[in-house]
């Protein structure tokens, strides 16, 4: 596995690290750039909320832009709205959480639905695949 910035084993500068670290490769699945989708997050066993404009998404996480960081690697519960849609409570944690130019936190969240604080967990995996599909439809949509 390459990271540290280079990705190219042809490059001799190249490093190999035996776990992923930061590693813009080792996404899956694309996300989908959106517009005008909120998010809420609550940070589990802390008061208050965190509230966001998603950048972002698919069925397996988010990015969201936030006015102030949130925890790495903690349980998070995310709330999101979009065109009429609401999911509520899905588990997840933060991944990573930098500071951009534009005084901003950009973070991303990946959802954890396999865990065992997850309530209805079938039905928050197909609500999210659901919203996943409608965004990637909309968006051929308006490329065409």
């Amino acid at each position: 596995m390459i990271c540290a910035g280079r990705h190219s084993l042809k490059d001799r500068r190249a490093l190999a690290f035996l776990t992923m670290s930061r590693c813009p490769e080792r996404r899956n699945l694309e996300r989908f750039p959106v517009a005008d989708m909120k998010a809420w997050i609550s940070v589990r066993y802390r008061f208050g909320t965190h509230q966001g404009d998603v950048v972002d998404f698919n069925r397996y996480g988010v990015t969201v832009a936030l006015r102030r960081p949130i925890p790495v690697n903690k349980p998070l519960f995310v709330t999101l709205k979009h065109a009429g849609a609401r999911l509520e409570a899905i588990v997840g944690a933060a991944h990573h959480c930098r500071f951009t130019s534009d005084g901003t936190f950009r973070c991303g969240i990946r959802f954890r639905t396999n865990s065992p604080n997850q309530l209805d967990r079938d039905e928050m995996e197909l609500r999210l695949e659901t919203l996943e599909r409608a965004l990637s439809e909309s968006l051929v949509s308006a490329a065409t």
